[in-house]
């Protein structure tokens, strides 16, 4: 699939980390257990990247479901903090 996969993948990767940063830098209104498990996801996707890096097997050939139920995840916490007011994004910090 080459570069334009490659961008997208990328892409991917920078959005979760952004969600993750914004949801860690919520504060005390978002739940510590929500943002104790964004945080572990997010470490576990650099896992998984710096493994699929270092491992002689491609990364199509594991099993990438986890994968997307853990970006799944992240971005269910994120809307919900986001829907409740709970993140500071762009729109609220300029307002």
């Amino acid at each position: 699939m080459g570069i334009p996969s490659l961008m997208a993948y990328v892409a991917i990767l920078i959005v979760a980390g952004r969600m993750t940063v914004q949801v860690s830098r919520a504060g005390p209104q978002m739940p510590l257990w929500m943002v104790q498990t964004m945080r572990g996801l997010a470490w576990g996707q650099i896992a998984f990247g710096i493994f699929g890096l270092a491992d002689a097997i491609s990364l199509g050939a594991k099993t990438s479901v986890f994968f997307w139920m853990s970006l799944a995840i992240m971005t269910s916490i994120y809307l919900y903090g986001r829907d409740r007011g709970l993140l500071e994004t762009k729109s609220s910090a300029s307002a």
